[in-house]
């Protein structure tokens, strides 16, 4: 899964930790930690669902490329190296 990186609402600046509460490093705005935290599962698992319709985008492309008529080798290489950017683990 991909990092998410918070932002301050205000400015765009980074938010670092401070005691119980996140502060801005630039207009050192202050935000509570519990909506803080609510807000990065939100975007974990947006950024989770868009992994996954890339990969089941790509794996119906390369179903595509295998089962075509003429057979594009390069364009199948291509694929599987996209596919393994995203799923480095994954061998299936």
């Amino acid at each position: 899964m991909a990092t998410v990186e918070l932002k301050c609402g205000k400015c765009g600046g980074e938010l670092k930790v401070s005691g119980r509460l996140y502060e801005c490093a630039y207009c050192h705005a202050k935000y509570e930690s519990d909506n803080v935290e609510k807000e990065k599962a939100a975007l974990a698992s947006i950024l989770d669902e868009q992994k996954q319709e890339q990969l089941a985008h790509r794996r119906h492309m390369l179903w595509e490329e295998i089962h075509a008529e003429y057979v594009d080798s390069d364009a199948i290489v291509a694929l599987c190296r996209s596919l393994r950017k995203l799923l480095p683990d994954d061998f299936s």
